[in-house]
């Protein structure tokens, strides 16, 4: 009750943009160690008090640095982790120790989580869908360009099902500008794409090929998908046509 108690003191510090009140806050909510919601909590406070002064804040926030350390280790990305947000733990792992001035730990963390996550995803991609998903948004948030292509390729080939993937691997493409290569993602996508996604789809699928200065094929597409869409998602389907429109 105590920390349910500390961590709505918190919220409510932070929205009223008081970081002295944020920080009493954070020591109360983890006074009885750390748990997988900790990583909110820290996240509430760090935003809260972002540019107070350095000193001030280090001595402040150093005391759960071990404790943070801990629930990485044995709950986030241990054997048997036992957190489901192993994500926000990470990302926030990350902004924790930037603030304490430890540049080192602030780097090291997204590289042990891509290293931990490996060993448990490559040996079968489908084993743990959410572990893969992990992996995909760090790789991409450390600008690990080929190693997120390669596992894009086994999760489109582990989930053939699925549209998810070759449409992700598609705008991926798309927004490095290769627009040629992601066509035949975003064409596997439409297969298996429907309601909003179909349109989401069909959208980036009709932005490739007027990169690519193929306007009339990105018109057939558009018009194939609005009158499959049918009388649904009335603004994305407009927004959709005067896509093509334009173009």
């Amino acid at each position: 009750v105590r920390r349910s108690l500390a961590r709505l003191e918190l919220l409510k510090a932070a929205a009223d943009k008081q970081p002295q009140a944020c920080l009493a806050a954070l020591g109360q909510a983890t006074e009885a160690g750390l748990d997988c919601e900790s990583p909110y909590d820290f996240d509430s406070a760090l935003q809260c008090t972002d540019g107070q002064p350095k000193a001030e804040l280090q001595a402040a926030l150093a005391p759960l640095r071990k404790p943070y350390d801990r629930l990485l280790a044995e709950r986030v990305l241990g054997s048997k982790a036992g957190c489901a947000d192993v994500r926000t733990a990470v990302f926030v792992a990350a902004d924790y120790y930037h603030a304490l001035g430890d540049k080192q730990a602030e780097s090291a963390v997204m590289n042990t989580a891509i290293r931990k996550l490996e060993s448990r995803v490559f040996s079968d991609p489908k084993a743990d869908r959410n572990a893969a998903d992990n992996l995909r948004v760090f790789y991409e948030a450390n600008g690990n360009d080929d190693k997120l292509d390669s596992l894009l390729l086994k999760l489109i080939a582990a989930y053939p099902e699925d549209y998810v993937y070759a449409n992700r691997y598609a705008r991926l493409l798309s927004k490095r500008g290769q627009h040629q290569k992601a066509l035949p993602y975003y064409e596997q996508a439409a297969t298996l794409a429907y309601g909003l996604n179909r349109l989401k789809n069909a959208e980036g699928q009709a932005k490739s090929l007027i990169a690519l200065h193929r306007e009339d094929e990105a018109r057939r597409v558009v018009a194939e998908v609005l009158k499959a869409n049918g009388p649904w998602f009335p603004d994305d389907a407009a927004r959709l046509k005067k896509l093509v429109t334009a173009s």
